[in-house]
């Protein structure tokens, strides 16, 4: 764990109880007078902090020092048409890891409609995954239907094998990159597209949705 996420990091004293409470001390076994490092997933600054009191259900923090983080932002906004919400759920980590800023996940043709995804559990999915790689900020998330989402952002990137130029983390700078759910995007849709904001993977191979995803948010680390 490279931070621990709180809300109240910044202020003079933290109380630990509950769910937080078990996880220090019970599962880290973090003891009197440990320093944990705290962050608020809002502002690149990181807290430390000692444990001064520790009692049956409660810890006491108290601050020690506080120093500025590198801001890193590789401002990368995926558009994800919604699959099935246990591969949104596992995928979200890696995407974290890699540096998603933001997530928007779209309501399209060939989606499944039934998903109702739970923003609270991917808030605290986030969290976990920014407490072990040390993201600084909890990324956006956001749901729109496609034309919402087209008419909301200018600057796309749009993901289709029909696509006539390969694409490349280099085109994809402060774009909106977007990836069609499971069976693609539909005719319809795809007649909203201007031709040159669809571009194609470099292969032949047919990728599932989360798939594609990743590749398309990792090409901004390696260009």
């Amino acid at each position: 764990m490279i931070f621990w996420y709180s809300p109240f990091a910044g202020e003079k004293k933290i109380i630990v109880e509950e769910e937080a409470f078990h996880y220090l001390i019970r599962v880290r076994r973090q003891k009197k007078n440990d320093e944990i490092a705290v962050q608020d997933g809002k502002n690149p600054k990181r807290y430390y902090y000692h444990f001064n009191v520790i009692e049956k259900k409660t810890a006491l923090l108290e601050k020690v020092k506080e120093e500025d983080i590198e801001k890193t932002e590789n401002n990368i906004h995926i558009c994800w048409g919604i699959c099935d919400a246990k591969t949104i759920y596992d995928t979200i980590p890696s995407l974290i890891q890699i540096g998603v800023s933001k997530i928007t996940f779209l309501k399209t043709d060939h989606c499944q409609h039934s998903v109702r995804l739970s923003f609270e559990k991917i808030q605290t999915i986030c969290i976990n995954a920014m407490q072990q790689c040390g993201q600084w900020k909890i990324p956006e998330i956001e749901e729109l239907s496609l034309l919402e989402s087209l008419q909301k952002y200018n600057n796309k990137i749009i993901l289709d094998m029909t696509g006539e130029t390969v694409f490349s983390g280099k085109d994809s700078a402060s774009k909106s990159i977007y990836i069609g759910p499971e069976g693609g995007w539909s005719e319809s849709e795809k007649m909203n597209f201007m031709k040159e904001e669809i571009k194609k993977l470099d292969t032949n191979l047919v990728l599932k949705s989360e798939t594609a995803v990743m590749v398309a948010a990792a090409s901004r680390l390696i260009v």
